[in-house]
């Protein structure tokens, strides 16, 4: 009995660190930055939240059954918009309700259900534009309020970026993406002329965030990777050229905010995963470090607040401290005062663990970036769970992980891996999986394993991989293409067949899949076959967990009802779980969460120990037929 209180009493410690308050973003009104959208598991759900800085007031704009990530406010900041899609498949259409509460409205009842997370609204609120994907292609919808008039003003086969439009309402800028060059269009919300500027022969892509609100100078504010690393730049209209922001600082630099009345940008300089904030004074070039030297922050746009004294607000989190909103005090912006979201913080996590920066070398000699905590001045091995980040141009930095804590109370030490595709760590690692999606991943997912081992943090066959999403993917990819090095996998939605996600896929995503793999499935049939875990199946030894939803449009339900099928006539070990929502269901809702943590801790403890069987492995790389 006393065992058994112990283990209930653990239990409601890790299940406590993921219902911890948390801000997933913040979005500020661009004319009335005191009024900010926040996304938060206040509820027990991420659902969007209404907060007045000036006044305290704040509000639950949304309650949807599988939670609400995605939002915009208007710039006057007295409307929200979001979309109202169902059963998790994020389609639907965009909805407005006020900043104080009232009646959601369907901005686009005519159009039909469509894929899009975020509106760009002009200054006064009569018009609204957004990118959405309907069927095989990329729309721009011009959206006039008061008319209750909807336009259709491009269209594309290709990658189209988010569309921003002017405070004038007069024009929308997108970014289209094709095979040699990067379009810059500004289109004419009156006329609808379309003013074309290319950019040749460069990888990478741009994303406009805001017009110059001064008529004299036609300019908007773009971020950007065509010069190796992420950069603020100026895309000037009337010559058709892109102007690199030189901030000064290395790494990936992403812009936060623009303040145009003081000239003052807002970045975060993202270099081998530390994390620094500054501002950036436009007409004097004066660069001045900010905020907390640990920790990290939100990387979008938009994502900064300025009061009437001075003051910043922004997200912040650490490993030891769940996410919340942060008062940066005006004018040094050092000081730091908590205004929205949980003040609680896990400092036994410092105490009582090691939480340290490693690097591995991969196959080819690159040094892979991984972060290691293990119970502080531990000297026997421990079975580990490798994470894998989803993305795959994601990061894992110094952030709160309550699934972290999970592990490590359960006996696993713990073991985050930043694999090429990352960003932060130049072009080339982040370019480098293009033309071979999954294999340098892969690779460095190994190498890491190696480096674990080698340290005597581990046995040779205590090595569980984790990952959600992209994350899976290369989870399963591991498990077929190196079978003897795993003890087990749990992939959440994870992609097991490339071609059929392509095939199941939306315009938006297979859009990303042709860049990624440099064609079509018809085009480069090889290059998918090769990066798909089904592929493998046949190698596969250890046992498999997959959780997937059965209405997710980002990894389509049916390739992994394939894959399970294909397991399952090889004799391979593979448990499948399904949910009834999307991609992104199984994270918003907190209690679906720590479900689904359950159900991989559970498989994680089984399988590490006892002894698992293993299938004999033959190897083939023949495409198996669907």
């Amino acid at each position: 009995m006393r065992k058994k209180r112990t283990n209930d009493k653990m239990r409601k410690g890790w299940e406590k660190a993921f219902y911890f308050r948390q801000v997933l973003w913040v979005h500020s009104a661009r004319d009335a930055s005191h009024r900010m959208l926040v996304v938060s598991n206040e509820s027990g759900k991420f659902e969007l939240h209404t907060y007045d800085a000036r006044t305290g007031f704040t509000r639950q704009m949304t309650n949807r059954r599988n939670g609400t990530i995605f939002g915009s406010i208007s710039p006057d900041g007295n409307f929200i918009y979001y979309i109202d899609e169902r059963q998790g498949s994020e389609h639907g259409h965009f909805f407005r309700i006020p900043f104080a509460g009232g009646e959601a409205v369907d901005i686009t009842p005519d159009l039909p259900v469509y894929y899009s997370y975020n509106v760009s609204s002009s200054d006064n609120g009569d018009r609204v534009v957004f990118t959405a994907s309907i069927g095989e292609t990329s729309k721009v919808y011009l959206i006039s309020l008061g008319q209750e008039k909807t336009q259709c003003v491009y269209s594309s086969s290709h990658v189209v970026s988010e569309a921003v439009i002017s405070g004038d309402g007069q024009y929308t800028c997108i970014a289209e993406l094709k095979e040699t060059s990067h379009d810059m269009l500004v289109i004419d919300n009156t006329t609808g002329g379309i003013t074309r500027s290319s950019i040749q022969n460069v990888w990478g892509t741009i994303t406009p965030c805001l017009f110059s609100s001064d008529a004299s100078n036609s300019r908007i504010l773009c971020l950007t990777n065509i010069y190796g690393s992420y950069s603020p730049a100026f895309f000037h209209v009337s010559t058709g050229k892109m102007e690199k922001v030189n901030i000064g600082q290395p790494g990936d630099i992403f812009v936060l905010d623009w303040n145009q009345k003081n000239t003052m940008l807002t970045v975060c300089a993202v270099d081998q995963v530390e994390q620094k904030l500054f501002t950036y004074n436009i007409s004097t070039e004066r660069v001045r470090r900010i905020g907390p030297r640990y920790g990290s922050f939100d990387l979008f746009f938009g994502s900064v607040a300025h009061l009437a004294d001075g003051s910043m607000l922004l997200k912040w989190q650490s490993f030891e401290s769940p996410a919340r909103i942060i008062k940066l005090k005006a004018p040094l912006y050092t000081r730091t005062t908590y205004v929205y979201g949980t003040q609680s913080t896990f400092p036994d996590m410092q105490k009582d663990r090691d939480f340290q920066s490693e690097w591995c070398v991969s196959s080819d000699g690159t040094k892979v970036h991984t972060w290691v905590a293990r119970p502080k001045g531990a000297k026997k091995k421990y079975p580990f769970i490798i994470d894998i980040h989803g993305g795959p141009h994601g990061i894992v930095n110094d952030e709160y992980l309550p699934r972290v804590r999970a592990w490590l109370d359960h006996g696993f030490g713990y073991c985050a891996v930043n694999y090429r595709g990352s960003i932060s760590f130049g072009e080339d690692f982040e370019r480098k999986i293009y033309r071979n999606p999954g294999h340098w991943e892969v690779e460095d997912v190994v190498a890491t394993r190696n480096h674990l081992v080698k340290k005597g943090w581990t046995n040779p066959d205590s090595v569980v991989l984790f990952g959600w999403s992209w994350g899976g993917y290369v989870a399963l990819l591991a498990l077929g293409k190196y079978p003897a090095l795993w003890k087990g996998a749990f992939a959440g939605t994870p992609i097991t067949d490339c071609i059929m996600q392509y095939e199941d896929g939306s315009a938006f995503f297979k859009a990303f899949d042709r860049e990624l793999f440099g064609g079509t499935p018809d085009e480069v049939l090889r290059r998918y076959v090769r990066s798909s875990p089904v592929t493998y199946v046949d190698s596969i030894q250890a046992p498999i967990l997959i959780i997937y939803g059965k209405n997710d449009t980002r990894c389509p339900p049916r390739q992994i009802i394939h894959f399970k099928q294909v397991m399952e006539k090889a004799g391979k070990q593979l448990s499948v779980r399904s949910f009834s929502s999307g991609h992104v269901g199984g994270f918003a809702d907190t209690k679906m969460r720590v479900y689904h943590f359950s159900l991989a801790l559970k498989f994680a403890l089984d399988i590490t120990q006892k002894k698992t069987p293993r299938s004999n492995p033959r190897r083939t790389f023949k495409r198996r037929r669907r």
